[in-house]
């Protein structure tokens, strides 16, 4: 079995920094945006995000993020 791609061509069109940025602002299932609500806790100098999706109702995992 033979291709008429090469997998280093292939790698050099990719842009990961795009790729990044959507696994974060696109829902997974449906591809529409994603909307993100924060709740920050002063005491613990914390800062708890949600994401959701409006289209599909899905939402993802809480992330904690701490501040400095």
């Amino acid at each position: 079995m033979q291709f008429d791609w090469d997998l280093e061509d292939l790698l050099k069109d990719m842009d990961y920094r795009e790729m990044e940025l959507d696994s974060m602002n696109k829902c997974s299932y449906c591809g529409s945006d994603l909307h993100h609500k924060h709740k920050v806790n002063v005491k613990k100098n914390q800062v708890m995000e949600v994401s959701y999706c409006a289209e599909c109702g899905v939402s993802g995992k809480k992330k904690e993020f701490h501040l400095q």
